[in-house]
């Protein structure tokens, strides 16, 4: 769609929010040992394109828990590191007004998940306590 969209300039193939992430979650459920770097190659191309004046592009919940459960299939400390990023980044737009990008359940669980298949379980502690500290806002 992309390419095409590029070649062309055809509104019809344009991709937008529910293409990318149908995509993100493609790969999330591939097994691919690099869906998470493509997976946010993506969702980086989604940002700019949004700050460039995409609206329709813009990433939400669903979107960074797509790119999140990419990550958690590719396993190990650095994808832990990098899932507890994006739900901090998440956390962060949410808390500044950014009512579509509000954690879910399945954001938290996932980066949980994670910790504790690493076994930090610092890692766990501080995103149960962010999930707390979301529930009292």
């Amino acid at each position: 769609m992309e390419s095409q969209f590029e070649k062309t300039g055809d509104e019809y193939v344009k991709p937008d929010v529910i293409s990318y992430s149908t995509v993100i979650n493609a790969y999330a459920n591939s097994g691919d040992g690099m869906a998470g770097s493509k997976a946010d190659v993506l969702l980086e191309k989604m940002v700019q394109r949004y700050v460039g004046g995409d609206f329709k592009v813009k990433p939400n919940a669903v979107t960074y828990t797509s790119v999140i459960k990419a990550w958690s299939s590719v396993g190990g400390t650095q994808s832990t590191k990098r899932m507890e990023a994006l739900l901090q980044q998440m956390v962060m737009l949410y808390r500044a007004g950014d009512q579509s990008l509000k954690p879910t359940s399945v954001s938290f669980d996932l980066v949980i998940e994670g910790f504790k298949d690493s076994g930090d379980k610092n890692g766990v502690k501080r995103v149960e306590n962010t999930r707390v500290a979301m529930h009292r806002k």
